[in-house]
């Protein structure tokens, strides 16, 4: 278990599944206490359970992570719980829909930016006091190769919401490096979650890029977890500004 200097807890939107749901396991490994923000309020809670069932500490909360109001009401009471302040953010919220551009509609396109760009910001926003109390924190994004790529058809909705994940982490790291926040991003590749299966990728899909890839495997939410946790890390404290890409090789 890694030790800490500073007292805190460790924020995962997205907790709930797939890469969040990882995090939140490789933090708590770690020592942090941990608060599991989704949207989904009973997976939220089955992985808080989880973590105080393995030794940690875990308390969760629903909401969604466009809505100011619901962000900043959850954080609150994830403060009380926990009895610490937020010195940690991971921002995994995400959803993924494929819409060909001709067929894009505005409410999904603006749905997607919201909760992958407008939920970053509100989480950011609800936490970032904390740090500056403390003159410390992390901040990490979770975005994707398709914001560094393009991605490919029927994504360009998803790739634009990744990509400015990008921009708004590395102006954080600007701003907020004096204070010591690091703030990083890492972008992974094609990654087995339960928000990939649901987008519709068929097996076959799948087996093809597992071909593809140079390590001839799809990426799984530990490998993602990893990263994370080194990021957040005192190992990382000279690391900001930065954008880390577990992706198997596929995007170089």
């Amino acid at each position: 278990m890694q030790l800490r200097v500073r007292r805190g807890a460790a924020l995962i939107t997205g907790g709930g599944s797939g890469i969040g749901r990882a995090v939140c396991f490789e933090l708590a490994r770690q020592g942090w206490p941990v608060a599991v923000l989704d949207i989904d309020a009973g997976k939220a809670e089955q992985v808080a359970g989880e973590v105080c069932a393995g030794g940690g500490s875990a308390h969760a909360q629903a909401a969604d992570v466009s809505v100011e109001a619901e962000v900043r009401t959850a954080v609150a009471a994830l403060r009380s719980q926990l009895g610490a302040p937020m010195a940690v953010l991971v921002h995994a919220a995400g959803i993924c829909t494929f819409a060909p551009l001709a067929a894009l509609s505005v409410e999904l396109f603006d749905r997607t930016l919201a909760v992958h760009l407008r939920g970053a910001f509100l989480c950011v926003q609800a936490v970032v006091q904390d740090m500056l109390d403390q003159q410390w924190g992390r901040i990490v994004a979770i975005s994707s190769v398709a914001g560094l790529s393009g991605g490919g058809p029927a994504i360009s909705h998803y790739a634009a919401a990744k990509a400015g994940l990008v921009g708004f982490t590395k102006a954080l790291a600007l701003e907020l490096g004096p204070a010591n926040i690091t703030c990083n991003v890492v972008a992974p590749g094609l990654i087995d979650t339960p928000l990939v299966r649901a987008a519709g990728l068929s097996e076959e899909t799948l087996r093809e890029m597992e071909r593809r890839a140079p390590l001839k495997r799809i990426g799984q939410p530990e490998d993602v977890a990893a990263a994370v946790g080194y990021l957040v890390s005192e190992q990382a404290s000279f690391v900001t500004g930065q954008v880390l890409s577990p992706n198997g090789g596929v995007y170089l």
